[in-house]
């Protein structure tokens, strides 16, 4: 198994996330969809099955979608209806883009990186991204409940490491990187004790 596949996991893994954190994860997702322009070239990073496309169903607009699992690509197949979407299986460090994005979606996906690996991703999405274009986030972050939100991260950690090979040991501060990797949030909502987070940020 390849470091963070969730092959094993893509039967289970929305019904587990809707348990444990009540919708929230989805609601994430949605929350600034909205915000992407008509006619936008966007590129999704590890969207696993893919349920927030439905509510890009019937937009104008055009879809790169990454992800290393295939089974989660599958499953994304079935969410992009009436969309111009084209799926790519492959680790997103190792793949070339000839084109930039107006728009790149990180959807739970910084979370899985180590440090160095982490500041990787970062650097080449703002590569990708058109002069003004837009990043929207959705992910994790350091909330008001430190005690049982580090319970949660531990056991996540933990289940992560075995069944999907996750790479990352920690929570890194994810805003104050990509701040300091020339990005501005323009947007910005939390949810569940300010656990999960939802911003856009654009390209300074």
């Amino acid at each position: 198994m390849r470091s963070n596949d969730f092959d094993f996991l893509s039967v289970v893994y929305d019904s587990i996330a809707d348990l444990v954190f009540k919708g929230k994860i989805l609601e994430s997702q949605i929350e600034w969809l909205h915000v992407i322009p008509e006619h936008s070239k966007i590129l999704i990073l590890g969207g696993g099955a893919g349920k927030f496309l439905r509510s890009l169903s019937r937009r104008s607009i055009s879809i790169v979608y990454v992800d290393l699992s295939q089974k989660m690509i599958e499953k994304a197949h079935g969410n992009a209806n009436h969309l111009d979407a084209y799926f790519l299986n492959d680790n997103f460090l190792d793949i070339h883009f000839e084109e930039r994005f107006d728009a790149v979606l990180s959807f739970y996906f910084l979370d899985v990186f180590n440090e160095k690996n982490l500041n990787a991703v970062i650097s080449k999405i703002y590569e990708l991204l058109k002069p003004e274009g837009q990043f929207l986030v959705a992910d994790f972050q350091k909330g008001e409940h430190i005690i049982w939100q580090r319970i949660y991260l531990k056991a996540m950690h933990s289940f992560f490491r075995v069944f999907a090979r996750l790479e990352a040991t920690r929570l890194y501060p994810f805003s104050e990187l990509l701040e300091r990797n020339g990005f501005t949030r323009i947007r910005y909502k939390d949810y569940f004790g300010a656990f999960i987070f939802s911003s856009v940020y654009t390209r300074i």
